[in-house]
């Protein structure tokens, strides 16, 4: 079924270790058990569950970019701070 789903759902990507071994992280792990509920659960079929996942993955991935944009400017006011004290 984990195989499957992996072909199903791009944004499902586990690490791959040496001999194809694969390790599932805790975003992997919140992800399946997100796809089982919604297909298991509330009805979804694959092709509907996938869709609302890659809807819901755009609206974090736009939240994310903000976030990464607050971030990249706190690390350059350290930077800079930093350079100061060594000037």
């Amino acid at each position: 079924m984990l195989r499957y789903w992996e072909q199903q759902f791009p944004m499902l990507a586990p690490l791959k270790r040496s001999g194809g071994r694969r390790y599932y992280r805790t975003d992997d792990i919140a992800l399946l058990k997100r796809i089982d509920r919604m297909v298991n659960q509330e009805g979804y079929t694959i092709k509907g569950a996938r869709a609302a996942l890659s809807q819901a993955g755009a609206a974090e991935a736009a939240h994310d970019s903000l976030s990464r944009q607050e971030l990249a400017t706190r690390l350059r006011r350290i930077a800079d701070r930093l350079r100061q004290a060594l000037d």
